[in-house]
């Protein structure tokens, strides 16, 4: 072997040289691309997205508290939202900044919701194959809209779903402090038993549009898919009125299926392990949901 190989070098022109080398860059760039995070990707930037970028972070930083808004991700995923539309993107974060005022969001966690939970329950112990957050929850089945608005709780209702944003932005930000690739949350909800009656009159409605636009408007792009599973044709009204308002980011994410299963446990078995899900979206995780938001 050593002879052959003595005897096989010199043979070697210049030209299959230069090609040899170039074919071993091409192999290491391919493995390190591999390796490089979404979080690393999604930092690359345009010029014109780091001239936005750098006119929004010096308009809006010194305003911003919580610690997640403050990253150069957050800002960068802000602006790209709103089209590197600067004087947009700094009037939006100041409107964002005196919502999550005039809400008392930086509090909101520290407020009794068990009557809300009770009503409207859902899990946020849920970790995803790639260790993203994920926010689950039994809507059509478990959430009674209607009732809630004859009981007089529509505000309060509206509150919760505020709440629940920012609940699962907040384990976004805590987890990252472990894992810096997890940057994002997903949303998976069953839609089955939804009816026009019970979560369809037009006050309900607005919590299902409110729910998208506030995200859409506030937290963009922080989820990587926001997941309807067992979706009723009825359930066309509310989407009807709330894609024409998503930003692209929303859009793409969001993932809506009807009631094949093994369509829609195809597509959430590549993204969460069955452990993690409950018997209702298609996983062996023992239902306990009601102990749990007790």
């Amino acid at each position: 072997m050593a002879q052959y190989f003595s005897s096989f070098v010199p043979r070697c022109t210049a030209t299959s040289f230069v090609i040899l080398v170039c074919v071993f860059m091409l192999q290491f760039c391919s493995v390190v691309e591999s390796h490089e995070t979404d979080m690393e990707k999604e930092l690359l930037l345009t010029y014109q997205e780091k001239v936005a970028f750098d006119k929004l972070k010096s308009q809006v930083h010194k305003n911003i508290t919580h610690p997640l808004m403050k990253t150069d991700l957050f800002l960068l995923r802000w602006v790209r939202a709103k089209n590197l539309d600067v004087n947009r993107a700094v009037k939006d974060m100041f409107d964002f900044l005196q919502w999550r005022k005039s809400n008392r969001i930086d509090t909101i966690q520290e407020e009794d919701w068990s009557d809300m939970i009770a009503e409207h329950p859902y899990r946020m112990d849920v970790i995803d194959l790639q260790g993203r957050p994920v926010a689950v929850g039994s809507i059509g089945g478990q959430w009674n809209v209607r009732r809630t608005f004859l009981q007089g709780k529509g505000q309060r209702l509206s509150r919760y779903v505020y709440k629940l944003v920012e609940e699962v932005f907040d384990r976004v930000y805590e987890i990252n402090k472990k894992h810096s690739n997890v940057t994002q949350f997903s949303v998976i909800a069953s839609l089955e038993g939804f009816n026009l009656f019970q979560q369809g009159c037009p006050l309900c409605l607005t919590t299902y549009v409110q729910l998208l636009t506030v995200y859409n408007r506030f937290y963009p792009n922080f989820a990587h898919a926001i997941t309807a599973v067992n979706t009723p044709a009825s359930f066309s009204v509310v989407l009807d009125l709330v894609r024409p308002m998503l930003n692209k980011g929303t859009s793409d994410a969001l993932k809506i299926f009807g009631y094949n299963k093994p369509q829609w446990k195809n597509y959430l078995d590549t993204e969460v392990s069955e452990d993690q899900l409950t018997e209702e979206f298609g996983g062996t995780r023992t239902d306990d949901t009601d102990i749990l938001n007790r």
